[in-house]
């Protein structure tokens, strides 16, 4: 059930990253749309390929992707640069992957080892929890800080109860209904905010269905071939080996998406405006 929320609810606040391209690259003659899906399957290609021949190193890449695609697009909602949006975002990127994952148990490691088809040192599960730790007090002391001298202080006091709030999450929903409160209560929906306001659209009461209606095909062909490969894929390998196949697969689709948006957040932040 957690998967399919994911695949449905998920999906489309990635899906339309072709009308985000259409707005980073310069206008110029050629088909566009033909050039971009050939280029965004391309990377999704290689990223399938290191999965097949280097899986350790496709799953270092894939959390290390995560981490900064999570922590850059909450950095970027507070209008943080330099070392300040890097700082934050490694703090609280790492905090929110590796919270709900760390705290349930045994399966961290079972799922990481099948993703990286080698066994895991068994210390790693305390490694995560710690670094999951650290990575929370962090981003609560900068919060905490930021909130006692920034111009836009109600702003970080939410942050600093959004980063409170996710804890019991994390602790007391299983882990991927845990991620999946945060993915789709916080980062999906501020992506999808930023992605229909750098197209120009706000404040437009049809900005949403617009957004949506130009992601549709594309989380639609989305959800049909995970769902595909799910089907067909090998069930001896029990819950583990099926949950890292789901996440291989997400990763394939992940690359080019937190590409797109970190460009575009890059776009925004050599502006004199800043987006919130």
């Amino acid at each position: 059930l957690a998967a399919a929320l994911f695949l449905v609810v998920g999906f489309p606040h990635g899906a339309a990253d072709l009308g985000t391209l259409k707005r980073l690259l310069p206008r110029g003659p050629g088909p566009f749309r033909a050039t971009a899906i050939a280029v965004y399957l391309a990377a999704m290609g290689a990223t399938a390929l290191l999965w097949w021949l280097a899986p350790a190193l496709a799953l270092l890449s894939f959390v290390a992707l995560s981490i900064v695609h999570f922590g850059q697009e909450q950095a970027h909602e507070l209008s943080l640069r330099g070392r300040e949006a890097w700082g934050y975002t490694l703090a609280f990127g790492t905090f929110v992957l590796l919270a709900p994952l760390s705290w349930s148990g045994e399966s961290l490691t079972a799922v990481a080892s099948e993703m990286s088809a080698s066994p895991l040192p068994v210390h790693l599960l305390l490694v995560a929890r710690w670094t999951a730790a650290l990575a929370f007090v962090l981003a609560v002391a900068f919060a905490g800080y930021k909130a006692s001298g920034s111009a836009i202080r109600e702003r970080w006091l939410h942050e600093v109860g959004l980063l409170v709030a996710l804890v019991p999450v994390f602790a007391l929903l299983p882990p991927l209904y845990g991620f999946l409160v945060f993915f789709v209560g916080v980062h999906a929906t501020t992506s999808v905010y930023n992605q229909v306001k750098f197209r120009g659209w706000l404040p437009s009461r049809g900005s949403l269905y617009r957004f949506l209606r130009e992601a549709a095909p594309y989380a639609g062909a989305a959800v049909l071939s995970v769902a595909a490969v799910m089907a067909i894929a090998p069930a001896g390998g029990g819950a583990e080996a099926w949950v890292a196949t789901f996440f291989v697969l997400v990763s394939v689709f992940t690359t080019p998406h937190a590409a797109v948006i970190w460009w575009m957040t890059a776009r925004v932040a050599g502006r004199p405006e800043r987006v919130s």
